[in-house]
């Protein structure tokens, strides 16, 4: 169990956040209070290097509450990074930016009205690099380095609209929410929009879902393999 309560000293209103592996309760006190239970199993991979590495702990959970009074559900990503010390995303000792890989990263789960689920991490890039991990509603895990993709970008070349992902003999397109764009983080080097990821031609009907990723405008629509350095 991991538990985060604000110091009951400080101004405003207190928060707490609880995360208890199938569980979790996150309280921000006159704004929201949201429970949620764990898409299973959780998902990990790891990127090796002698001079940047990252190994990624993560886990889904399907949340249900209120915000300002209001019944909502949806869903969040609670995710744990390790890397060498003195490493820090997107800055050092990355090896996804310094050693050039990344060319579209997403963290996704789809709740369909079925009962089914899709969900997921997708990672797309260069040298050889990228993989695809997904679990569905009875927790069967499926994980290759079989991948390959594109993504499409708008007139401005930086916003991407669509992308497509190709997981063995699967592949999935990436629908932006039109509302999705997160441009309060940048400008960035790699524009993080939300939306839902879906099996192409998959019919069935989502109830809640997420795609919290991002791409790499400068690497262009499509991946390159070149030799790995040495």
């Amino acid at each position: 169990t991991i538990e985060w309560r604000s110091n009951p000293e400080a101004d405003g209103a207190p928060f707490r956040a609880r995360w208890a592996n199938e569980t979790c309760h996150w309280v921000e006190e006159g704004v929201f209070d949201l429970t949620g239970t764990l898409i299973g199993p959780g998902l990990q991979w790891y990127v090796p290097g002698k001079r940047a590495s990252m190994a990624y702990v993560a886990t889904i959970y399907r949340l249900k509450g209120v915000i300002f009074d209001r019944p909502c559900e949806g869903l969040i990503g609670f995710d744990q990074i390790y890397m060498y010390e003195g490493g820090e995303v997107y800055q050092k000792l990355d090896p996804l930016i310094e050693d050039g890989l990344e060319h579209l990263w997403y963290t996704w789960a789809t709740c369909y009205r079925d009962g089914s689920i899709d969900a997921g991490h997708f990672m797309l890039g260069n040298n050889r690099f990228g993989f695809a991990i997904t679990t569905d509603e009875h927790q069967h895990v499926r994980v290759t380095t079989d991948v390959d993709g594109e993504v499409a970008y708008g007139e401005d070349g930086y916003w991407p609209i669509g992308a497509k992902l190709r997981m063995g003999t699967k592949e999935y397109e990436f629908l932006p929410d039109p509302r999705g764009r997160m441009p309060d983080l940048g400008p960035i080097p790699n524009p993080q929009v939300d939306g839902r990821w879906r099996p192409v031609g998959d019919t069935r009907e989502p109830e809640v879902w997420y795609a919290w990723g991002e791409t790499v405008p400068a690497n262009g629509p499509r991946p390159t393999r070149r030799t790995l350095p040495p």
